[in-house]
This record gives C-alpha cells, sequence and structure tokens, in this order.
C-alpha cells in the first residue's frame, strides 16, 4: 500500500499503481418482472413452457456500493460505506453521507 501511495503523488509519471476499488452487492431482490415483489416466479409446468417464463428476481443485485483500498486507507469503514450507500437507495440520505452506489455490472 505505501508503494501505491507513493506513486500517486509522484509528479510526471506516465503510470501508477491505482487502488484497488471493489463493487458490493449492497441487497438483493430485484424486482424485474414488475409485479410489486422480488420473488422468484417459476414456469407453471417446466415441461410444457419456456425456460423464458421463468423469473429470478430473489438473487439479482438490487443494488451496489464501491469499496476499496482508498476508502480503506482513509479509515471509512465496510459498514458505514454500506449503509450510507442503503439510505441513498431508499432516498433517507443525510447530511454529510456520502453516494458509493455503482451499477452492479
Amino acid at each position: 500500500m505505501k508503494i501505491k501511495e507513493k506513486t500517486q503523488t509522484m509528479t510526471g509519471m506516465s503510470g501508477y499503481l491505482p487502488y484497488v476499488t471493489y463493487i458490493w452487492v449492497g441487497e438483493r431482490g430485484l424486482d424485474i418482472n414488475g409485479d410489486g415483489d422480488t420473488e422468484d416466479t417459476l414456469a407453471d409446468d417446466p415441461r410444457t413452457e419456456a425456460e423464458g417464463d421463468a423469473v429470478n428476481e430473489a438473487q439479482e443485485p438490487a443494488w451496489c456500493f464501491k469499496y476499496g483500498e482508498e476508502e480503506w486507507m482513509a479509515g471509512i469503514v465496510f459498514s458505514d460505506a454500506h449503509d450510507e450507500s442503503e439510505r441513498f437507495a431508499y432516498g433517507r440520505e443525510r447530511e454529510g453521507d456520502i453516494d458509493r452506489r455503482m451499477d452492479c455490472q
């Protein structure tokens, strides 16, 4: 980490060692079919209905957030980063919160 920190401050370098950022799932359960819940919907009869009739929602990420070396080095606690991002996901952000949400892809 010290080597990475040093390369971040050097001027005139064409490349440096970037801090690693990880994308974490904040919550699972995405309402894909718009029916108001996040339950998996199975085909009525898998022998006669196409697999596409099933909707798998329960394990799909509803929202994700970033937490990596830069946040860790700044003393940001993982659970705090999650909680702040969760508040943004549900419109309950507080003054001073940082939105760390990202695409889950």
